[in-house]
């Protein structure tokens, strides 16, 4: 089973899979299995002025970590929501990202979230 956390940008996990030169303010998600890190992902905010957008970028999941990109955008969705963003963007595409709710967009793909 993912489980997926936050962490601090300087957490040493983060590291480990490629995630280096972090805003320190940024929202940082860790996912592992079994206590091992196997995935992260980064949440940044858009350009003043610019619809409350929230940026996932990177997104990191190691080779073979079934579960952990899904489990990484689900709850980089869940912040972004409650950060009150009305969309989440990732800026490259990755398979099978439309069955997620990504649609393509002039600065990557995009997904609405619900207003709560």
């Amino acid at each position: 089973m993912i489980s997926v956390r936050p962490v601090p940008a300087d957490d040493a996990a983060l590291a480990t899979l490629g995630a280096t030169d972090l805003p320190p303010r940024a929202l940082c998600l860790l996912a592992e299995r079994d206590a091992t890190p196997v995935g992260c992902c980064v949440l940044t905010g858009a350009p003043p002025g610019v619809v409350p957008l929230v940026r996932i970028d990177p997104l990191i999941v190691l080779p073979g970590a079934v579960g952990a990109e899904r489990a990484l955008l689900t709850a980089a969705e869940r912040f972004a929501a409650r950060l009150g963003a009305s969309a989440v963007l990732l800026p490259e595409y990755r398979p099978g990202i439309e069955v997620a709710g990504y649609r393509p967009a002039d600065d990557g793909y995009r997904k609405p979230l619900p207003r709560s």
